[in-house]
């Protein structure tokens, strides 16, 4: 790289930059490296340009990596006394170089690999072994309204200042700690990311990933989020399950891959006029699957966490039907055939998922989604043996269907009638606890109009 007048201002070479000896013939390609002391070259032709040391420990005041700098005003070879000490002005120590330059060069997966690290851990670098600065991590919470306190696990959290910034993820306790050890102030950051989605603000113009800053500190993170901050954890916690934590056996929605973007989820928790502006007016979610560039919209304005929390799993349950159905049909693409699914055969199977996470997540039936013609309880009665349905008779014969088969029957099928028939061959009563007779089988499907 290219370095200027303060440490933040570089342009990285997009090209090697090596001097070649005009004498030497085309065949000889030159390498520039360094190795340890008496290192042996063997055969290899080789030209010592200039002799690289490192301080003692004793020679040290204190043995962090500032004191380091501090020593080194003291020699007259290496690193030059003027820019050592724009070193100590700007704060900026060796060890943080040595990271940059590692990464700048896309040698510190050698290093960890060397050492046997792991990315994020605290490698053995030269310069840290002199470091005394101090390791900052912290927890994440956030209120929810019926649970209280809960962890916000997933969140990728970031941790630096200026162009040098390290990354960890809370863990299940909502508890993380940011790699190396830091001398002075940082800026803190969450974001609603990963590898397969990602949080935007639906009140943004051009999209914006939410995020949540905490700068200036040089202690632990901690931190309970509330208010409209509380509503986007809910959102992640959803989402975050649905692609990684525990689903009860259920398909996961599509990973990002080379053909694919992340899914963008759009969280609109200001008012309803942006959301409705850019969503079907009158909903509270929505899945958007055109030409296979499928993103999610949620309503968190003036909503409770159980139902954001609901309409999020509602959603994301359509997109995994979108991914995970079975398509017959050459002629047409993904988009085509899905679009010809009833919204009736949709949202019963997004409606029972969604309610299906409620009860094990909140504990408690009055959190469910009410059922209609279109949002029906099919899937609940299937699985439920109370005897009781909520369709027009309130009769439920049949019991004891599993969640996954269930789910199967929806994605190997594109009709109520065909899905029926599916659940009754692959099915049988008497098998796995399951009970029903061929015509209770009709029946519960009739009481819902399906």
């Amino acid at each position: 790289m290219l370095l200027f007048g303060c440490s933040d201002s570089y342009t990285p070479l997009q090209k090697p930059a090596v001097y070649i000896d005009p004498s030497l013939p085309d065949s000889v390609i030159p390498y520039f490296a360094t190795v340890p002391v008496d290192y042996v070259f063997g055969p290899t032709k080789y030209e010592i340009i200039k002799e690289l040391f490192l301080v003692e420990p004793d020679e040290c005041d204190k043995s962090d990596s500032l004191s380091f700098e501090k020593a080194l005003l003291k020699k007259k070879r290496g690193v030059s006394q003027t820019t050592a000490s724009k070193l100590l002005d700007l704060g900026v120590s060796l060890r943080e170089i040595e990271w940059i330059s590692l990464k700048m060069t896309d040698n510190l997966k050698h290093r960890l690999k060397s050492e046997d690290s792991k990315l994020g851990e605290n490698p053995k670098m030269a310069w840290s072994l002199f470091s005394s600065g101090k390791k900052l991590g912290g927890q994440l919470k956030f209120e929810d309204d019926i649970l209280g306190v809960q962890p916000l696990v997933g969140v990728r959290v970031t941790g630096g200042y200026s162009y040098y910034w390290r990354e960890a993820h809370t863990d299940k306790d909502g508890n993380f700690k940011i790699p190396e050890k830091w001398n002075f102030d940082i800026d803190f950051e969450a974001n609603f990311d990963s590898d397969d989605f990602l949080l935007e603000d639906g009140h943004s113009a051009y999209g914006e990933d939410l995020e949540i800053e905490k700068n200036d500190k040089h202690s632990d993170w901690n931190e309970t989020f509330t208010g409209n901050k509380a509503k986007w954890c809910v959102v992640w916690t959803a989402a975050y399950q649905y692609w990684y934590g525990e689903i009860y056996g259920l398909k996961r929605p599509r990973q990002n891959e080379l053909w694919n973007w992340s899914m963008d989820i759009e969280v609109y928790y200001k008012n309803e006029k942006d959301y409705n502006a850019e969503n079907l007016e009158g909903s509270v979610g929505t899945f958007n699957d055109t030409l296979g560039l499928d993103d999610i919209g949620i309503l968190a304005y003036k909503r409770s966490s159980y139902e954001i929390y609901g309409t999020t799993i509602h959603e994301i349950a359509h997109t995994s039907h979108y991914w995970n159905m079975k398509t017959t049909s050459a002629g047409l693409p993904q988009t085509a055939e899905f679009s010809l699914l009833s919204k009736t055969y949709l949202d019963t199977y997004a409606t029972g998922v969604q309610n299906h996470f409620i009860v094990k997540r909140y504990k408690d039936d009055k959190y469910k989604r009410l059922y209609d013609i279109q949002y029906t309880g099919l899937v609940e009665d299937l699985m439920d043996s109370d005897g009781q349905s909520k369709c027009q008779d309130g009769v439920d014969k049949v019991s004891n269907f599993s969640i996954t088969s269930i789910e199967t029957a929806f994605f190997q099928n594109k009709k109520f009638s065909s899905m029926k028939n599916y659940l009754r061959d692959k099915n049988p009563s008497g098998k796995d606890g399951r009970k029903y007779t061929s015509s209770d089988l009709d029946n519960l499907f009739n009481c819902w109009g399906l």
